[in-house]
Parts: structure tokens; sequence; C-alpha cells
């Protein structure tokens, strides 16, 4: 019987056409894209197995979900619709936080390439598709989210007493906030990775900011004895997130973080979903 395989069909795509999805031939443009894109919507709309006994099966559906979600980004994103690309964002959202609520291991500040294991490991960092969705670069996530980014909800300027309230009636609202990034100074919108000051997850989430994440990666990268995986190297690895340059923040808790805004004259609040899209910003006023 005849087996969808996600790994060969990018493999053919990859003859056709770019990374951002444009046709390499004029005389060959991909054809049957609404195919394409169908058939592995229900691969990649699979659940994650029931059974974690069962290895083989959580490598094999793991191995599907990457290939595939990088196959759609880079070669049928532009032709897929609008609620096809919202359906895409949901399945993504998923796969991020079953990632980091299966696979990292928090006490080591990494991935490991299996569920539920003690310590991570250099193919863990295939798990992590940051990258690949925008969250490290602007032009990128507009291309991919640009709706999302135009969007961006500006709810002018507010009191520190007044904070804690907003939050909790932001996080009913349908944005589905992660975290929160907070900012000295008015943030590029270019570049939200850039100047952190402190980061504050409002739900207790599991899914990490990627301004706390790439830090993390990057201390178990200097001190893990580990070298090579079967598809990387810790180094090559290293060397990808120091390019970003992102420096470590404060992480505020609950019951410090008014009084550590209130020390603070000004200070902009920008709140992210799990796959990083900012969807609010907000200046508060310590006066």
């Amino acid at each position: 019987m005849l087996k969808n395989d996600l790994n060969n069909t990018a493999s053919v795509l990859k003859a056709y056409r770019d990374y951002d999805g444009n046709d390499l031939y004029d005389d060959f443009p991909l054809r049957y894209t609404d195919k394409l894109f169908s058939n592995s919507l229900k691969i990649l709309s699979e659940p994650y197995p029931a059974n974690e006994d069962e290895l083989d099966e959580i490598h094999e559906w793991n191995l599907k979900k990457v290939k595939g979600f990088k196959m759609i980004l880079r070669y049928l994103w532009k032709d897929i619709s609008k609620k096809d690309k919202q359906t895409m964002e949901h399945l993504l959202a998923d796969f991020v936080t079953i990632s980091f609520d299966k696979y990292y291991v928090k006490s080591e500040g990494a991935f490991s390439y299996y569920p539920k294991s003690k310590h991570a490991s250099a193919d863990g960092f295939s798990n992590m598709i940051f990258d690949d969705i925008g969250a490290f670069s602007y032009t990128k996530q507009k291309k991919l989210f640009g709706e999302s980014i135009d969007s961006i909800q500006n709810h002018g300027i507010i009191t520190i007493e007044n904070f804690k309230p907003f939050v909790q009636k932001i996080l009913k609202s349908d944005m589905k906030i992660n975290s929160l990034r907070f900012y000295k100074t008015k943030p590029d919108s270019t570049k939200l990775t850039e100047n952190v000051w402190a980061i504050f997850y409002p739900n207790n989430s599991v899914v990490l900011d990627v301004t706390e994440l790439v830090p993390n990666l990057l201390t178990w990268a200097d001190s893990t004895k580990l070298s090579l995986g079967n598809w990387t190297s810790v180094a090559k690895k290293k060397q990808e997130l120091e390019k970003l340059h992102i420096k470590k923040p404060i992480i505020l808790l609950e019951n410090n973080i008014e009084n550590a805004l209130a020390v603070e004259e000004d200070v902009y609040c920008i709140g992210f979903n799990v796959l990083q899209i900012p969807k609010f910003i907000i200046k508060c006023n310590s006066k």
C-alpha cells in the first residue's frame, strides 16, 4: 500500500521551488499545490501518540511534523488560503507546546530528542522550529504571519496599579498571550528580541519566550560534553544561536512584577503568543 512520505515530497518540491516558494523554472511551474497541501495537512493533523513507550512511533511523528511544517512554510505557504494559514498556525502552536511539554529538560535548559528524558541532546535541537517560523526575523515573520503582525493592538498608556487587571482582561481575549516582554525604551518593531529588560509569563506557560530560551540553550551548549547528534553538531547550533545576540532578561514573577515595574519611570510591554508573534503593546507608567 502506498504511504504519503513528507520527506520525499519535500525533496521533490525543493527541485521546483526556492525557500520563498518561487518557481525555479518558468517552463516547469509547480502544479497541484492544493492537493499537495491538503494531503500534507492530513498528516500534520495526526495527534501525538498516546503511548509514550512506543518510541519508534513518536520518532516517526516528530520527523513528519518537523519535515512537514518546514516544507509548507518554504514551498507552499504562498499558495494556501487565509483559512488554511490559520489552521497551520494552530498546528504549529500545538507542536511548539508539545515540544516544551515533552522534550524540554528544564534543569538543563535544552531539548531532548525523546519525551520526558532526564538529559538534553544535540538532536533535541530539531524540535525547535522558531527559526523556521520567523521568531528571530521580522522579515520572515511578516512574510508568514503578516496580517497578525500588522494588526498588533496599541493599548496606549496604563499605570502600574492597573497593570495586573489589564493583563487578566487580555488573557480572556483571543490573543492567546504566552509571554510579556518589557523594554526600558520604546522597542524597534523590527527587532523585538533586542533590548528586552524583563519577561513575565502570565499563564505559567511551559513554552519559553525565545529571549529566555536562546541564552539557556547557549549555556547548555557551553557546558555539555556532547558534540554530535545524528543530524547536527552542538558547535554548529551554538554558532547559529550566538549570531542572534540575545541577552537573557530578568524573569519577573507574580509576587514581584509590580514592584519591579514601579522602580522604572516608563516601561513598554509587548505580549507574544507561543509562536512569538507580537499581539499588543502598552506603555506602563509608574506615576
